[in-house]
C-alpha cells in the first residue's frame, strides 16, 4: 500500500535516465523538473527535523536516546533518497552520458 504515485514516478524516472533514447527531450525535461520538486521537498523535510531538534534541545524528555537514534536513522534514509533522486536528475539533464556506446572491434 502506498499513498502517492511517487514510487512509480521514481522508477519511471530511473528508466528514463537509463534509456533516454526512448523519450523525447521534452519528456526528459518534464521529469527532471518534477524530480527537482521532490528533492526540494525531501531536503525541506530533513530541515524541519533540524529545526525541531534545535528548538526543543532544552526538553530532555522529548529527546530520549532511543528517539534520537531512530530519528537519525530515518533522516539518513531520507537524505540518501534525496541524493539518489538528485543523481537521477543529473542523468536526465545529461542524457548523452547515459547512452551505451556501440562496441568497436
Amino acid at each position: 500500500m502506498h499513498f502517492t504515485s511517487m514510487r512509480e514516478r521514481i522508477y519511471r524516472a530511473k528508466d528514463m535516465a537509463e534509456h533516454p533514447e526512448r523519450y523525447t527531450k521534452a519528456e526528459l525535461d518534464n521529469m527532471d523538473e518534477n524530480l527537482r520538486g521532490l528533492v526540494d521537498g525531501l531536503w525541506d523535510f530533513v530541515g524541519v527535523f533540524g529545526q525541531i531538534m534545535h528548538h526543543t534541545s532544552e526538553n530532555k524528555d522529548a529527546w530520549q536516546e532511543s528517539n534520537l537514534f531512530t530519528i537519525g536513522e530515518h533522516l539518513a534514509m531520507v537524505s540518501d533518497l534525496a541524493q539518489g533522486v538528485a543523481d537521477i536528475c543529473d542523468k536526465l539533464r545529461n542524457p548523452a552520458a547515459t547512452k551505451t556506446e556501440p562496441l568497436t572491434f
